[in-house]
């Protein structure tokens, strides 16, 4: 029964941050970053307000600003 947890956890965690959301239409950047702690990766948030969905998408290389506090 734990494994049963631990797995529905895991699985739940990784989709958690996952764009699930096509690109396009009228995406505006929040100014939100985080580090992953699935993954590590840094991610950027997006939202759209015809529709109230939220998108977390990578962060390029880049487009990382080393100057934020």
């Amino acid at each position: 029964m734990n494994g049963a947890v631990v797995v529905a956890a895991v699985l739940f965690e990784r989709g958690r941050y996952h764009s699930a959301v096509t690109p396009g239409g009228s995406w505006e950047e929040t100014g939100e970053r985080f580090v992953d702690p699935t993954t590590g990766q840094l991610m950027k948030v997006r939202y759209n307000p015809q529709t109230g969905a939220r998108d977390y998408v990578p962060v390029p290389p880049g487009d990382r600003d080393v100057t934020r506090s």
